[in-house]
């Protein structure tokens, strides 16, 4: 089942979505229910587990900052995938040591700026006297012109585009071949399956490790 939460991301439908499941489901024995990801992690805690009351929940593929972890109740377990934003920036320095700016390049969907949000965080520090450029008001062509103009002497790093300012929906895996096209400089990403489509590289996240644990 999918709640489809980015192109639905209306949280007053939850309960609705909820007594669908537990309607669909009714006298049906699951031995676990498992969420991928955090906002799926946050609906069956707070509208599903009631309905399914003895069912351990076993959560995966959770990155996102979304959730307080410590406040989980019994019967929820699982693996949280850490975003290595510091190792990644860290290694673009090591690649390019002459760097004198930095893009961040995010999308405007309300889980594009919290992770945009724990990137600048963990980032920021670390920058020193590089001028920090974040592009996350752009629309799919404004952003190819914006990268084609990077000037030398640039990092790119790549977060979650999920969405542009105009509210069209993005995968943002799918989009990394056609941006480090035409980027002049390396980019450099978040996630294992990003490689191979342009980007130089990161400490990126592994979603199969994830999975098997």
């Amino acid at each position: 089942e999918s709640i489809d939460f980015d192109r639905f991301p209306d949280l007053g439908r939850w309960p609705e979505q909820a007594q669908h499941f537990a309607d669909k489901y009714r006298g049906m024995h699951f031995d676990a229910i498992v969420p991928e990801g955090s906002m799926a992690l946050r609906f069956v805690v707070e509208h599903l587990r009631s309905r399914f009351p003895d069912v351990p929940i076993v959560y995966g593929l959770v990155f996102e900052p979304v959730i307080d972890f410590s406040a989980l109740p019994a019967g929820v377990t699982g693996t949280r995938i850490e975003v290595a934003n510091a190792a990644t920036f860290e290694m673009a320095r090591r690649l390019q040591p002459d760097a004198g700016r930095l893009v961040i390049v995010s999308g405007a969907a309300a889980m594009d700026s919290a992770l945009l949000a724990e990137a600048l965080r963990d980032i920021t520090p670390l920058a020193g006297a590089l001028e920090v450029i974040v592009l996350r008001d752009w629309t799919y062509d404004s952003l190819l012109r914006s990268l084609r103009e990077v000037p030398p002497r640039t990092i790119v790093i790549m977060s979650s585009i999920r969405q542009d300012m105009r509210g069209q929906k993005f995968t943002t895996g799918d989009l990394m071949a056609s941006i480090t096209s035409v980027t002049p400089v390396p980019v450099y990403g978040l996630a294992r399956n990003w490689v191979g489509s342009g980007i130089v590289g990161g400490s990126v996240m592994q979603f199969d490790d994830n999975g098997a644990q």
